[in-house]
């Protein structure tokens, strides 16, 4: 999402900076994911089958900024008001998503059926809440995400079993209410549909017809070779958003001739030597490390002191990324040390 609020595309090598939830923004890295929907924002295209509804193209302004939103209205059926494509699952986790909009109806329902399971939640676009889940017992994870102008994405987690199946998207009546008497009339607005394998929604990658879908390789920000070569008093701080912690992330600063880790933040890796390696947390973490000349130092996260003590080598020589699956916000070198009340202010 850029400064303007809108979904914007850009080129491979190009940092993703995503203005959602910050208006500084925020660098965007994440794992490689495939939408495997093959139009995934043309559901009047054949790869795509209406049941009991009309598609109507180009009907509304999208969270793109373009005049490329659809609706779907359903007819005068008593059943179900959806369309569908059709998908080859495997075992594993996924995540469906879509982004809609409000019309005559207030709520629509995604769901997804694996070839054994029927997978689906409603979604209120009128409040912008989860409504209910309408199948699938307790095994769906639901997400309601505000886009602006009125758009939420729109998204189910789940589990499926191997099996030739669909994902849908169509009108409920309310929350609880999927198949009814249609007016004719009614609809919501629909953009950008994705499926990928995962257990979370990535951000959207649109496709065009591409045979299986389209990859968008995993986002990485690896710099060996940033030296600091600084001694003294120092303070070091990280925020980021974990979007995954299943995923390899890493972030370290180290005194490079030693290789030990000063300071390194990740998920299940192998901490090696050093003074501390806090393990992330899925949502937003703050994390500052002051240092003294003398060797002392106090480590904090999230406004709680991790670790303090003495005897620490004061030398920073290199900072190093080597992230997926995180939103990284701020880094800071200050070169003074921070006291504890300092500290944990910061990090809350």
């Amino acid at each position: 999402v850029n400064k303007q609020g809108l979904i914007e595309t850009v080129g491979s090598g190009i940092p993703r900076i995503d203005f959602s939830d910050d208006a500084n923004g925020a660098l965007l890295l994440e794992p490689t994911r495939s939408n495997l929907i093959t139009y995934s924002n043309d559901f009047t295209n054949a790869s795509w089958t209406t049941n009991n509804a009309t598609i109507s193209i180009n009907q509304l302004t999208s969270p793109d900024g373009s005049l490329n939103a659809d609706k779907i209205t359903e007819d005068t059926s008593n059943t179900d008001h959806k369309t569908r494509d059709t998908i080859a699952f495997s075992s594993g986790s996924y995540t469906w998503s879509v982004f809609a909009k409000k019309s005559e109806r207030n709520f629509v329902v995604i769901n997804v059926y694996d070839g054994t399971t029927l997978f689906g939640y409603t979604f209120d676009l009128l409040n912008g809440n989860l409504g209910s889940l309408v199948y699938g017992s307790g095994s769906v994870d639901a997400n309601i995400e505000k886009y602006g102008n009125g758009w939420y994405r729109c998204s189910i987690s789940f589990t499926a079993s191997s099996g030739s199946g669909q994902a849908n998207v169509g009108t409920a009546l309310n929350s609880s209410t999927t198949s009814y008497q249609g007016d004719g009339t009614s609809g919501v607005y629909i953009y950008g549909a994705q499926l990928e394998q995962g257990s979370y929604a990535t951000s959207y990658i649109p496709t065009s017809g591409q045979s299986g879908g389209v990859t968008r390789v995993a986002d990485a920000c690896n710099n060996e070779n940033l030296n600091v070569d600084y001694s003294g008093d120092y303070t070091l701080y990280l925020e980021h958003e974990t979007l995954s912690i299943t995923e390899y992330n890493q972030f370290q600063f180290r005194q490079e001739t030693s290789i030990s880790y000063i300071f390194r933040v990740g998920n299940s890796i192998n901490v090696g030597s050093g003074l501390y390696s806090a393990t992330n947390t899925i949502g937003f973490n703050k994390f500052a490390l002051s240092v003294g000349s003398d060797g002392s130092y106090s480590f904090y996260k999230n406004g709680s002191l991790l670790s303090s003590g003495s005897g620490l080598n004061a030398n920073l020589e290199t900072i190093k990324s080597d992230a997926v699956g995180m939103s990284i916000k701020d880094i800071k070198l200050y070169n003074t040390r921070l006291s504890n009340a300092e500290l944990q202010a910061l990090t809350q």
